[in-house]
């Protein structure tokens, strides 16, 4: 009787150990694949901006931010040498947020001050639609695809 209860437990622990062994083989013939919609998922558009300034005046500081966002802080500022980026008339920058929410937001404001206090907001801009934004005399905005 002893003898039959180590047979079956021998017999139990060898399917136990071969069936974690094709399981752990079976695990790495598995490709690597991302869950759909993932923060790495290549269909995913990032934000990138041209601003043009058609202004008259001269960009004192510019910001980006997710339209979800109801505050503007430090972060969402472009700075250049540690300073507030400035953007003549006449001229143009690429803008692409420092941050890791850029991925999959669709809808993002910007906000240009242009000096003593004046600031103009634009919001809710859809990025999956627009690669240019121009801004004309007396703030006027266009878009462009």
């Amino acid at each position: 009787m002893k003898k039959n209860f180590f047979v079956v437990l021998l017999v139990a622990v060898l399917v136990v150990c071969l069936s974690g062994a094709v399981a752990s083989y079976a695990e790495d013939a598995l490709p690597d694949i991302e869950a759909e919609g993932s923060f790495y998922d290549d269909g995913t558009p990032e934000v990138y901006v041209t601003l043009v300034n058609n202004s008259g005046w001269t960009f004192r500081g510019i910001w980006m931010r997710p339209s979800s966002n109801t505050l503007w802080q430090a972060r969402d500022r472009f700075v250049s040498d540690g300073r507030s980026m400035t953007l003549g008339n006449g001229q143009n920058v690429l803008l692409c947020p420092n941050s890791a929410s850029r991925h999959g937001v669709r809808y993002w404001d910007i906000r240009i001050d242009y000096g003593k206090g004046k600031k103009k907001e634009i919001r809710n801009i859809d990025v999956f639609n627009v690669d240019e934004i121009d801004i004309g005399p007396n703030f006027r905005v266009s878009y462009q695809r």
